[in-house]
């Protein structure tokens, strides 16, 4: 059982590993573009687990959070920032800019060895808009993920008791 454990703790570090790259990766990218980081990874919740967001400014405007997960998956949001002045019809417009850039940012990616392929879209003034870049697929990976998670929430509980 230790040895599944240290083969499963492995697993998740060669995970966090992938993510760095992409999270760089990514960065990169979008620097080359003109986008600015405008606040480092952070968690919103504090577990090794939990995605690391990014936020980048969006030249001439409005900015994007980007969401890297352990599962290889990642989340775009264009967002208004609060010290910014509050324009809808420019906030549309950066947010059709950021659909359009996924794209070259795609390209670009593949050159540094990250394939990706955008799976979902959300409606935004009844125009279609890309939103997710990535989605991952359900693997034997992610049930070994899933059990981990669960034997650790046991271990937990015999260790309170």
């Amino acid at each position: 059982e230790i040895k599944e454990l240290y083969q499963e703790y492995l697993e998740m570090e060669k995970l966090n590993d992938e993510r760095e790259y992409t999270m760089k990766s990514v960065q990169s990218v979008l620097a080359e573009m003109g986008y600015k980081v405008s606040k480092l990874p952070f968690r919103t919740v504090e577990n090794a687990k939990a995605p690391l967001y990014m936020e980048f400014d969006i030249p001439e405007g409005e900015g994007v959070r980007l969401g890297f997960g352990m599962d290889r998956g990642i989340l775009a949001e264009v967002f208004h920032p609060e010290n910014r002045e509050t324009n809808r019809e420019k906030f549309e417009e950066q947010e059709k800019r950021w659909c359009s850039d996924i794209k070259k940012i795609g390209a670009k990616l593949k050159d540094k060895g990250i394939v990706f392929e955008k799976k979902w879209t959300r409606h935004f003034t009844d125009a279609e808009i890309e939103r997710i870049i990535t989605e991952p697929q359900v693997t034997d990976e992610t049930k070994k993920e899933e059990e981990y998670r669960r034997r650790m929430i046991q271990g937990q509980r015999r260790i309170q008791r």
